[in-house]
């Protein structure tokens, strides 16, 4: 029996690799209770393919049972006999972990935390868990307190940051060859910015993404791909490092990893200009990270640290102490596996979950209809009951106009991630009654709502059916062209 249980995915080319786990490492030492940390994708099973490598991980979960993969999961975690386990992040369980398996393992007295991410812009996805576990984690403060409003679950904020070992910054050397460095992919503005870098005459240097070769005036400022261990060097090469903040999807606003990475080489951050940060980590006007609001922006306040060079080294010293007093990594694990031993000491129970999972498939169905929601089951199908606790965060939610809303859903062991109009009748929850009691006048309103965009979909795989439908083929063959097309981008 260990303590703390914590899995998360440990590549050396992922992000964890490179800063959290190392200050996770460190907090752990500190703390007189057995520990173990795991690789998530090295417990899902034995395979040909190895979930482990990044490129293989698409086809491992769509070519395998997801319900086989949950078994090895779960029977791997009860190996370890953790009284606490802690699951980082969502973006490597969601693929495969469904609600039972959670509740599984909840019942054999286990304590589960889990790390969410990027909550400014996934919390339609992310507030859909809360009630599956006994604490979740978030970055960002405004996600935090907008989670809270939602469960009664414990939720911890953590923000990003950094490791920075036993460095000092009087050892920083400030030798460099680019006034400035951008380490990421050609997402959302990111290559506009750079051009009006370039126009001005900012020596900038590129890494990451190859795909930066496909744009003929950027290409020749990228300097290829950069791996963990050659990461912080190619990062001390600039004298500012250019922290994007924009998603790749939306270009909606999170925050990034990079502030923080520069900060540990003793660099400065140029940021895209964002409340929640200011917000989250409590800078004020004499301790802030510079930001731009637009292009002009940018190129002026490049232009102006790189002529006060004085100013910027100031700076960028004042945040790596600031970084090392407060806010490493190794002193916000530390608090945060201490919190986590205080729960499991004081017995907290977990709100909505394991209260529904021996209840049969009429008093499920009666319990939806109390709710006034409306189901209709396929024989060959079986809904995941822990779903009640997802409903009563969708109750608390219902300022939207949505009509239904529906699950994706498991077929002969096999995911079916769904999409519209191909969505299977018994995924489907209603919240308000169809006016005829006949399947074909019940599709029929379902693609009204599909229609008039009143619908709620919700990412998780809640139901499981024993026989493969026709739009189960038509969804994993989109999913499947849907990932193709986004791998040649």
């Amino acid at each position: 029996m260990i303590d703390i249980l914590l899995v998360c995915d440990t590549h050396s080319k992922r992000p964890w690799y490179r800063d959290r786990l190392p200050g996770i490492k460190k907090a752990f030492s500190k703390i007189d209770k057995s520990w173990k940390i795991i690789d998530i994708y090295s417990i899902l099973g034995n395979k040909e393919l190895n979930p482990s490598e990044i490129n293989q991980r698409f086809e491992f979960f769509h070519s395998n049972s997801i319900l086989e993969i949950n078994k090895n999961f779960y029977e791997n975690i009860l190996l370890y006999k953790p009284k606490i386990l802690v699951l980082c992040t969502i973006d490597n369980y969601i693929d495969f972990l469904i609600p039972s398996t959670i509740s599984k393992l909840i019942s054999k007295k286990i304590y589960i935390s889990t790390f969410l991410g990027d909550d400014e812009f996934n919390y339609n996805r992310n507030k859909f868990f809360l009630n599956y576990f006994h604490s979740s984690v978030v970055y960002v403060k405004s996600s935090a307190d907008y989670y809270r409003k939602l469960t009664a679950n414990k939720i911890f904020l953590l923000p990003n940051s950094c490791h920075l070992k036993e460095a000092n910054y009087s050892n920083i050397k400030q030798k460099t060859k680019y006034d400035a460095i951008l380490v990421g992919a050609p997402i959302a503005n990111r290559p506009q910015m750079i051009r009006s870098l370039i126009k001005n005459s900012i020596k900038v240097a590129i890494f990451g993404s190859s795909k930066w070769n496909k744009y003929s005036d950027i290409k020749k400022y990228y300097h290829g791909y950069v791996d963990a261990d050659n990461f912080d060097h190619v990062m001390s090469n600039g004298k500012l490092i250019l922290a994007f903040l924009e998603d790749h999807i939306s270009g909606k606003l999170h925050m990034n990893t990079k502030i923080w990475e520069a900060i540990r080489v003793g660099r400065l951050p140029i940021t895209t200009h964002y409340p929640l940060l200011q917000e989250t980590y409590g800078f004020n006007e004499k301790l802030k990270i510079p930001s731009y609001k637009n292009n002009k922006d940018l190129v002026k306040i490049v232009n102006y640290y790189l002529n006060n060079s004085e100013e910027r080294i100031s700076l960028s010293k004042k945040l790596f102490n600031f970084v090392k007093e407060r806010l490493d990594y190794e002193i916000l694990y530390y608090d945060y596996f201490n919190n986590l031993l205080d729960d499991v000491s004081k017995n907290n129970k977990v709100s909505g979950l394991n209260i529904y999972t021996s209840i049969d498939s009429a008093q499920f169905l009666m319990k939806l209809q109390n709710e006034k929601i409306f189901h209709y089951p396929n024989k060959d199908s079986k809904v995941n009951a822990d779903i009640l606790g997802v409903i009563s965060i969708l109750k608390k939610t219902s300022n939207y106009k949505a009509k239904l809303f529906y699950f994706d859903r498991i077929e002969s062991g096999n995911r079916v991630r769904q999409f519209a109009p191909f969505i299977s009748l018994d995924s489907v929850f209603f919240l308000q009654k169809p006016i005829f009691n006949n399947k074909l006048f019940i599709r029929i309103y379902l693609l009204t709502c599909i229609f008039f965009f009143k619908t709620y979909y919700i990412r998780q795989y809640a139901i499981i059916s024993s026989s493969k439908s026709f739009f189960g083929y038509i969804n994993r063959s989109l999913y499947n062209l849907k990932n193709i097309i986004y791998k040649n981008r």
